[in-house]
């Protein structure tokens, strides 16, 4: 393997050299032939890794309904668990005044996160 970047043989490969380096480089493949060894072997490369991603490569298959509506039970189901986590995480503070504030609050935060959920389920299943 010779010492020549091989970011500027991949480059020569894919096209992205300018046309004075191509040529510089164009001049050194015609007298090195360890160099143009490598850059067969990155062509060959290139080809078996092409290959590969077009066997690999599957066809977009995914086929959204016309209308994609949240069922009501998910959106009950889910604002019962968001008020019970926050009911839970804040109980142990309710031994003044201020942690009473701060799970209304908290209680508050959730129903207007849910809201916010609600408006774009419907959103989507108007669009």
């Amino acid at each position: 393997m010779s010492s020549f970047p091989q970011a500027e043989l991949s480059a020569l490969l894919d096209g992205e050299l300018a046309a004075d380096r191509l040529h510089q480089i164009e001049e050194l493949l015609v007298t090195d032939a360890s160099l143009r060894a490598e850059l067969e072997s990155l062509r060959r490369l290139d080809v078996a890794l092409s290959a590969a991603a077009r066997t690999a490569a599957f066809p977009i298959s995914v086929q959204l309904p016309g209308t994609v509506a949240a069922p009501r039970a998910a959106v009950g189901t889910a604002t019962m668990l968001v008020l019970a986590l926050v009911a839970v995480k804040m109980a142990p503070k309710f031994v003044g005044g201020f942690a009473f504030g701060i799970a209304l609050h908290g209680i508050a935060l959730a129903v207007v996160l849910l809201g916010v959920v609600w408006v774009i389920s419907r959103r989507t299943a108007v669009a």
